[in-house]
């Protein structure tokens, strides 16, 4: 079976709490979020009046804003941990800037600096984590903080927009997260998660992340 593939199986699994709301523990948290990553490409298009065609090698930075739902199935748990599947969903925009490119025609060369963007931005990952302490063991009543961390793969989209016109920039890649949990009355509960999202290697292209969640 394909990631891609246990990917959907795994999602449409957490997005139906109805399903397995008599055997299984659901969560759910809304909150914002942001990544930001420094990205490097190629592109090829026209970009003047004569339809002049160019390769374009540009580097950017890509940020990232939006808002996140966040259901969560507890799978299995002790007194003091538990092992769950979670899908912090986002949806939001990208804002592009510290632009710049080499742009190659047939008959000449051109730099260009300064293109800024704003697209519709949104992710949809899938993580298994573990949680210790607060919201992750069966008896809570005297913690006041936990902890989790998780792996998983994520589907993001978005648009940038380049020298010779936008173009789509999407990726279906490894993720990472931890986090922490706080506030034991439910006015209070609150979680704070990072992620790093990319494929191992130092030559990878890296996204990293920032949540803040309420947690229901």
């Amino acid at each position: 079976m394909s990631f891609q593939r246990f990917f959907i199986l795994l999602f449409a699994f957490i997005i139906s709490p109805s399903l397995f709301a008599q055997r299984i523990s659901v969560d759910q948290s809304f909150g914002l979020a942001a990544t930001t990553s420094n990205i490097t490409g190629m592109a090829s298009g026209t970009k003047d009046s004569t339809q002049t065609r160019y390769d374009a090698a540009f580097s950017m930075r890509v940020r990232q804003f939006g808002i996140v739902y966040a259901p969560r199935v507890d799978l299995l748990g002790t007194k003091d941990i538990s092992l769950s599947i979670a899908a912090p969903l986002m949806l939001g925009f990208s804002m592009t800037s510290k632009y710049h490119s080499v742009d190659v025609s047939a008959a000449k060369k051109d730099t260009v600096d300064g293109i800024t963007g704003v697209n519709l931005a949104f992710e949809i990952p899938v993580f298994a984590d573990i949680n210790i302490g607060l919201r992750s063991a069966r008896d809570e009543s005297r913690r006041a903080w936990g902890i989790y961390a998780g792996a998983g793969y994520m589907y993001s989209y978005t648009k940038i927009k380049t020298s010779v016109g936008k173009m789509i920039y999407d990726g279906f890649d490894p993720v990472f997260r931890a986090g922490i949990r706080m506030g034991s009355a439910w006015e209070n509960r609150f979680s704070i998660a990072f992620t790093v999202r990319g494929a191992v290697g130092n030559s990878a292209i890296k996204t990293y992340g920032l949540q803040l969640l309420k947690e229901l």
